[in-house]
């Protein structure tokens, strides 16, 4: 079917053009497709089939993580003082690292995000468990060391003042 000027026209459902035509050689656009077909190009099991399987995120194993680093800089930058603080946080990262760990073995997908996602919660364990130990390890060692120290020290000004308790009583030798 031709217009006026000569364009040809073919019939199609649902078309743009008067009567169902569209110009000839024209590309079907979303118009031009029925309801049913439209539907099933957006259905969801068509969109998983276009798609690539997208890695699940395991946000606790990356949590524990963080969480397992932040421990232990706290634990450094504070030269043990914070111990408490960084004793907390490493328990906190050893309980996401666990966490992790299991929901990395549940969900083990095909594209190996999963090892990723174990190895994350693994690291984050294993720092929990570095800082919990060396928060707990810390300030008993300084405790010893400074009791050790002060019993040293104590004994150091007992021999001072003993000495020149002595020298006191000795009279002093005489120039000449």
């Amino acid at each position: 079917m031709n217009d006026q000027r000569g364009h040809s026209f073919t019939a199609a459902q649902g078309a743009n053009g008067p009567g169902g035509l569209r110009p000839a050689g024209e590309a079907r656009t979303e118009r031009d497709t029925p309801l049913a077909e439209r539907d099933r190009e957006r259905s969801p099991e068509r969109d998983r089939e276009r798609s690539p399987e997208r890695p699940r995120s395991n946000v606790v194993a990356i949590a524990a993580l963080v969480v397992g680093v932040l421990a232990l800089v706290v634990l450094v930058l504070s030269l043990g003082t914070l111990f408490p603080l960084s004793l907390l946080l490493g328990i906190a990262a050893i309980v996401l690292g666990v966490m992790g760990k299991r929901k990395a073995g549940r969900g083990a997908s095909p594209s190996g995000r999963g090892a990723a996602h174990r190895g994350k919660a693994q690291a984050g364990l294993l720092l929990g468990v570095l800082t919990a130990v060396l928060s707990i390890l810390l300030p008993v060692l300084a405790i010893a060391l400074l009791s050790g120290e002060s019993s040293d020290l104590r004994r150091s000004v007992e021999d001072l003042i003993q000495r020149e308790q002595v020298e006191e009583t000795q009279p002093a030798p005489q120039a000449r």
